[in-house]
């Protein structure tokens, strides 16, 4: 799964930041960009149900493996954007039921692999993993993109996709989702998790999207977007491991609240992010004060799914995550249409920072100390 994840990671890492900045570049406006992941989470919205479906009916590791097909799809979509406009929406739906059917089955496996005992290591280990291909991608990709353009990026990116799907096809062996409620998973919509998952869903799409496409409008260059995103990326390997180890001996609830009211912190002040120095270090503040809440969080919430019915609350606490996002879109979609795009930047931040206060809320969550089925 390490191997697989690191691949993927990689590929997705060497084109991710720039895809808004790709379709600024293409000519699409603000509202236009926002649109395009409006339809995105949309699609992964409305997909949650029908993968746990599938991870239920055919297997986790199939509805995995068919996720990273259609992965491949939407990158070679993207590719051709530039000379087939209408695949805008198409890509972009494409794009949406491939996170879906990708990610459900990935956090079912990683939940029932972390044991309570040493998860915020483990959890911590695989964000090293993450970081350090992420640290590598952005840079590789905004220096190629630079020279030789996005979309010969893309290819490179396709190729690692598919390197990525190899060890899937490995073993026979088929597990499927025990027990999956069409129901309950709406039920649990009410709790602390969810609030929390929504404003994780929501800081996490600023942090990854709206704060890329504002360096990029910025500085207009593939290859300082990919300097300063690589930057930071170097500290946050070794600051992973300290607060994977800090989460393990008790600190968990601590550093999700430092690191939550932190990040809202920083949210709000991107704004007055002027040039590459400026940028650069609260880039840097961004991402250290994400590494001290997203590790507990990451840690908390597996825990939580190994006491509760596995697949159900995975399933609920994704609908929480995209109804976060589908409704920070739509807010800021229509926003795009009645102010300047500095405004349109100032709200998206702020908006960030009010969804990270919500992200500690999962620590309060009362979750029953005892396994259940998955």
């Amino acid at each position: 799964m390490y191997w697989t994840m690191a691949l993927k990671t990689f590929a997705v890492s060497l084109v991710g930041v720039f895809v808004p900045a790709f379709l600024y570049k293409l000519g699409y406006s603000f509202q236009s960009i926002i649109l395009y992941f409006l339809i995105r989470e949309l699609a992964e919205l409305v997909m949650v149900l029908p993968t746990s479906a599938a991870m239920r009916w055919f297997g986790i590791k199939q509805t995995y493996t068919a996720g990273s097909l259609l992965t491949l799809a939407g990158l070679l979509m993207l590719y051709k954007l530039p000379t087939n406009p209408h695949l805008f929406g198409y890509t972009a739906l494409v794009e949406g039921i491939a996170i879906s059917l990708f990610f459900l089955p990935y956090h079912y496996m990683f939940s029932a692999a972390v044991t309570r005992k040493s998860g915020g290591r483990q959890v911590g280990l695989m964000d090293i993993i993450v970081c350090i291909v992420a640290a590598i991608g952005p840079l590789v990709g905004g220096l190629l993109a630079s020279r030789y353009g996005l979309q010969a990026v893309l290819l490179i990116a396709i190729g690692f996709v598919v390197l990525a799907l190899v060890p899937l096809f490995k073993g026979a062996k088929k597990e499927r989702l025990q027990v999956f409620s069409y129901v309950k998973p709406f039920a649990m919509l009410k709790s602390r998790d969810s609030m929390s998952n929504m404003g994780f869903g929501v800081t996490e799409m600023v942090a990854t999207i709206i704060w890329p496409l504002f360096i990029f409008w910025v500085v207009k260059s593939y290859a300082t977007v990919g300097i300063i995103i690589s930057l930071s990326m170097v500290l946050i390997v070794l600051l992973d491991w300290v607060a994977g180890k800090l989460t393990d001996n008790g600190g968990k609830s601590k550093l999700l609240r430092a690191g939550a009211v932190s990040s809202a912190v920083v949210h709000g002040v991107r704004i007055l992010a002027t040039g590459f120095g400026s940028i650069t270090l609260i880039n840097l503040a961004s991402d250290i004060t994400h590494t001290l809440f997203r590790v507990p969080w990451t840690r908390e919430f597996y825990a939580h799914a190994g006491v509760k019915q596995r697949g159900t609350y995975i399933a609920a606490m994704e609908l929480a995550v995209c109804v976060g996002r589908t409704g920070l879109w739509a807010v800021l979609y229509i926003g795009a249409a009645y102010v300047n795009q500095k405004n349109f930047m100032l709200g998206a931040f702020l908006l960030g920072a009010i969804g990270s206060l919500f992200v500690p809320s999962i620590a309060a969550s009362k979750s029953r100390r005892r396994p259940v089925r998955a």
